[in-house]
């Protein structure tokens, strides 16, 4: 089944990664059908590589901030305009966040495999270790979280109560069905 899929992308005077990540989503095996990119007020070079990009490419979309909203601000502004486009999910990823080819070929194919979930993520590598602190599980009734062992990505896939932006998928149904106005 064919899935469309918008990517979010939120940076901060960060172009040099930026330009890695964005070639990274380029990059994937399953392409998307709209990349937004969340530019925060950035003061380096980010500005007009954007402005070049989307004179490139129509697939990309450039929201300028005329302040910074912080990562969480960025987000908001980017699933808002995803949300008006014709996609079934939002990939969110930060400026850092380098994806492998095949991040959404295999994301994609969990979530046809698994429609009870609404939302994906992959594996956070750093120096070629996993990352735990990406994916997390409630260890108490509260806000206290306790990352995801690493004996769990072992197994493949499972169940987590929260990710980072670091390659998170959503379902649009997800998010139509959230209160969300910005």
């Amino acid at each position: 089944m064919k899935m469309d899929y918008a990517v979010v992308i939120v940076t901060y005077n960060r172009e040099l990664l930026l330009r890695e990540c964005v070639q990274q989503v380029e990059k994937q095996t399953v392409s998307a059908s709209k990349v937004i990119i969340v530019n925060n007020a950035s003061t380096d070079g980010t500005q007009k590589y954007l402005e070049e990009l989307s004179q490139k490419n129509s697939v990309y979309q450039i929201i300028e901030c005329n302040k910074n909203l912080g990562g969480a601000g960025g987000f908001a502004r980017g699933i808002a305009c995803a949300i008006n486009c014709d996609i079934d999910c939002v990939l969110l990823i930060d400026d850092d966040a380098m994806l492998c080819a095949d991040y959404m070929a295999l994301l994609l194919e969990q979530r046809d495999r698994n429609p009870q979930y609404g939302a994906f993520a992959g594996c956070v590598l750093v120096n070629g270790k996993i990352d735990t602190h990406h994916r997390k599980n409630f260890s108490k009734i509260g806000m206290l979280f306790k990352n995801c062992e690493e004996a769990l990505y072992e197994g493949g896939c499972f169940a987590c109560d929260t990710a980072s932006f670091c390659g998170m998928l959503v379902d649009k149904i997800i998010i139509n069905h959230s209160y969300f106005a910005y």
